[in-house]
């Protein structure tokens, strides 16, 4: 066992054919399996259907009792529709993200908001995917003073009404005190508030008789053990920022753990471990503009490792431009970044005081010269990011960590304040 993983958690996930299929708990497995739920006319699964449909349309003018649910629509994890056989259309229209590993920034709700201001929802749905009355085509459009319109066709038949979207974050309770998620006009809804919902639907049916409701019980008891993993991940990465442990002890347990790999778990792990450090960084980070660049950040994972990214953000002559930290694994990076590919943006940074910014603190490169004068970088993704690293110290203890970050950004703040023509400069092809 690790500090993270204890047996009770490896055991309920290593016996669990759902875990087994969700393979190493991905989300998008999780929104699947309600979708399925929300849309299977059996009738064992009917109390735990009404349940989560009772609980997501809470408060609203109807609470259907039919809907459909349709997946990954624009990136949005589920849109859950009422339907009817009469073909009224909804008057409300709940939309669900759902999160296991990292919460989405505020930046991305907004940009989620701005998909929903105009987006068609369902667009020649074929009769056999609902039913005889199949909606043709369905979709939202802001009118003229900002309300939701839902134009809805069926048939030769087509018909506008207001329409009330309730965006839900579906997200573990022990990482919701670190989201803002009500400011942008979304909902927090606790995954352990679903999944009661789902076990009390299941009432006092016989698992044992029946497979379909041994697989929903079983999802049920795994996915609750992925949130104990979660809560107990976040606790031990506390120790981190804490001061309690140094980085090398936290390193070693969210990144080596054998046990943790054999159970593809090291993701969800390693995601929930950073997610937790970057958090407790932007905290204390008071800007959050300098010079038209605005302050973002952001959990990843890749290359099997997990990192966070704290930078400044600017669009310019159609090109996406950030510069700022990276942290992945134990590497630490002063990174520059384009949308657009192009080594003469790459020669223009020598220009700039970013160059002089990206080359302080002992980084080192290794892989390519911009010019013959320049520092060597490594660069990736066909000359889109270019950095430069030094790897972090295994004693480092977290404050040491946070004043490094800080010392960075604000360094970097200061840099993009006295190059005025930065923006000139960065996008000069002369």
């Amino acid at each position: 066992m690790t500090e993270i993983l204890n047996l009770d958690i490896e055991e309920t996930l290593s016996k669990s054919v759902t875990f087994t299929m969700s393979r190493g708990g991905r989300e998008l497995f999780h929104t699947n399996f309600i979708a399925f739920i929300l849309e299977s006319d059996s009738v064992q699964l009917q109390l735990i259907k009404q349940n989560i449909i009772r609980l997501l349309f809470e408060g609203c003018a109807e609470v259907p009792t039919k809907v459909i649910a349709l997946r990954e629509k624009s990136n949005l994890d589920l849109i859950i529709i009422p339907y009817n056989e009469t073909f009224n259309p909804p008057k409300d229209i709940v939309i669900i993200e759902a999160k296991l590993k990292a919460l989405p920034s505020i930046q991305q709700l907004e940009s989620y908001n701005k998909k929903l201001e105009r987006l068609t929802i369902i667009d020649g749905c074929s009769k056999s995917e609902v039913s005889e009355n199949a909606i043709d085509k369905m979709a939202i459009k802001t009118d003229s003073d900002g309300k939701l319109q839902l134009t809805t066709s069926h048939k030769d038949k087509s018909t506008k009404t207001t329409i009330k979207l309730h965006k839900f974050l579906l997200a573990p309770k022990s990482m919701m005190s670190k989201g803002k998620v009500e400011q942008v006009d979304w909902k927090v809804l606790e995954w352990e508030k679903l999944l009661e919902n789902i076990k009390t639907g299941l009432g006092e049916i016989n698992s044992d008789s029946d497979l379909l409701i041994q697989v929903v019980n079983d999802y049920v008891h795994s996915t609750k053990s992925l949130l104990a993993l979660v809560e107990s991940t976040i606790n031990f990465s506390a120790k981190f920022i804490n001061n309690d442990i140094n980085f090398e002890k936290f390193y070693k347990e969210i990144q080596k753990s054998q046990l943790i790999r054999k159970l593809r778990l090291h993701d969800l792990v390693g995601k929930v471990a950073y997610d937790n450090l970057l958090n407790r960084l932007v905290n204390n980070i008071e800007f959050k503009e300098v010079s038209g660049f605005k302050l973002q950040s952001r959990t990843f994972y890749s290359r099997a490792t997990p990192g966070i990214m704290i930078y400044f953000e600017k669009t310019f002559d159609g090109n996406r431009i950030e510069v700022g930290i990276q942290i992945q694994g134990n590497d630490y990076r002063h990174f520059f970044s384009q949308s657009s590919a192009g080594k003469l943006h790459l020669a223009s940074l020598i220009k700039t005081n970013l160059y002089k910014w990206m080359t302080a603190q002992n980084n080192k490169g290794k892989r390519q010269k911009i010019d013959s004068s320049s520092e060597e970088f490594k660069v990736y993704d066909k000359d889109k990011f270019v950095y430069l690293s030094h790897p972090l110290d295994n004693v480092m203890e977290f404050n040491a960590l946070e004043d490094a970050v800080v010392r960075s950004l604000n360094q970097l703040d200061e840099m993009l304040n006295q190059d005025d023509d930065i923006t000139d400069k960065l996008i000069n092809r002369n």
